[in-house]
């Protein structure tokens, strides 16, 4: 009843529920929105906020590995005349460099131990390089659907810089577009006329045709995207939520500890 005694008209916007508790749903809609709308304004501000680091350390919220802490990537190169050297790696990999090259120049009989190490390989290995195949696709499985596929990149708070639409979009024209355009079709040829040892099937056969659409979905399924995947996240998981270096070392931290640093 209103002041004047008479029926006071129900608003439009109260929803009755079963044990009559009016519930505002047009506020509450209303409140969820600008709840959106300021969740993401805080996504884009601490996006365009984020503190950049130089090189690529990142600096995690807490010093996971103390005994690193102070250490930095590079910090004991050698810097002069306009070059950045890191002495163990440059001089190794610079030595095995010459002597491969002088080997492959200079001795004819290089090509032929190369060619017979390859083809020890294509038939007598293929099976093992099968088997590391599978195993791979069950251990990123194992990773994605247990407890430590809830583990978020760069720590519990991070935020996403690209949406999932525009993450898939650049995972699959930087995986797949460009190769794609070419091995698509000159893959499974090459196979169909020169089958790999494993299948031992005559080239140009039905079984030959056959052979070659397995060993190209070999390469090109989700076999091929769960070695990328475990490699990615071995080293996302080592640099942003343990601040190592973003380098291939820092996945053995657990065996080597500050020795990464080092001849490593």
């Amino acid at each position: 009843m209103d002041d004047a005694g008479n029926p006071a008209s129900e608003d439009p916007r109260i929803h009755r529920s079963p044990d009559d508790t009016d519930i505002d749903l047009t506020e509450a809609t209303l409140a969820l929105h600008d709840w959106e709308e300021e969740e993401e304004r805080r996504r884009e501000e601490a996006i365009s906020n984020r503190k950049s680091f130089e090189g690529l350390q990142v600096d995690p919220d807490i010093d996971f590995y103390p005994e690193v802490a102070d250490r930095e990537p590079g910090d004991r190169n050698i810097v002069r005349a306009g070059f950045d050297i890191h002495p163990q790696v440059t001089f190794w990999a610079s030595g095995f460099l010459v002597v491969f090259i002088c080997l492959s120049i200079f001795v004819e009989a290089t090509q032929d131990v190369f060619s017979e190490i390859l083809d020890f390989i294509n038939g007598s290995l293929g099976w093992f390089y099968i088997l590391d195949f599978n195993i791979f696709l069950l251990v990123a499985m194992y990773f994605a659907f247990s407890r430590y596929g809830k583990i978020k990149l760069g720590g519990p708070f991070a935020l996403p810089e690209f949406s999932t639409v525009s993450w898939y979009a650049m995972l699959l024209s930087a995986g797949l577009g460009i190769g794609l355009m070419f091995w698509g079709v000159a893959e499974p040829i090459f196979h169909f006329t020169s089958p790999a040892p494993l299948f031992d099937v005559e080239p140009g056969s039905v079984e030959a045709g056959k052979a070659a659409l397995a060993t190209t979905y070999l390469h090109w399924g989700v076999h091929g995207w769960a070695l990328y995947g475990l490699t990615a996240l071995a080293l996302g998981f080592f640099a942003y939520n343990r601040g190592l270096p973003l380098t291939f070392r820092s996945i053995f931290y657990p065996i080597l500890g500050p020795r990464i640093y080092g001849t490593w």
